[in-house]
């Protein structure tokens, strides 16, 4: 009995760390390729993630060959390119920030390289609720390629 007590709350607490996080976190972003759109509360923040093919931006497949790579599991590797992108010309409701979070280089066995760009959007305490359209556009600067990019983000009641 004593035991059971024991083990119980440990598998509990070990279940809930491999499960993933809500939607929307850092660590599982909504995918703007996928995902309808991005919910998220008054004063809240959200993540979201859109990948493009390396040779996106105007920019060479091995564009980011000399970055620091690093190991992605097996016969995986990626580099943080952030600095070479920036978020130009949001078109968001006043207070709201939309920021460039991450941006890799990633390269996989049998799938093409890509740009996997994370993106963080705060929105302020006083938000209305409802649906909002914004947009901006992502440039790379090392070739001055850019891509726009939009959402649709519902603003919903705090759970």
């Amino acid at each position: 009995m004593t035991r059971a007590l024991i083990v119980t709350p440990l598998l509990v607490l070990l279940l809930a760390a491999c499960a993933p996080g809500a939607l929307g976190d850092r660590g599982n972003p909504f995918d703007l390729r996928r995902d309808g759109a991005v919910r998220v509360s008054p004063g809240g923040s959200a993540f979201m993630r859109i990948s493009y093919p390396t040779g996106a931006f105007g920019l060479a497949r091995d564009a980011f060959a000399d970055a620091f790579a690093v190991p992605l599991g097996a016969g995986g590797r990626g580099a943080r390119v952030t600095s070479s992108f920036e978020l130009l010309d949001v078109a968001a409701p006043p207070g709201w920030r939309w920021t460039l979070d991450d941006v890799w280089s990633e390269s996989r066995a049998g799938v093409p390289p890509a740009l996997v760009v994370t993106l963080r959007l705060d929105v302020p305490q006083d938000a209305r609720l409802g649906g909002q359209a914004i947009g901006a556009t992502l440039r790379a600067k090392p070739s001055g390629g850019r891509e726009s990019v939009s959402v649709v983000v519902q603003v919903v009641p705090r759970p």
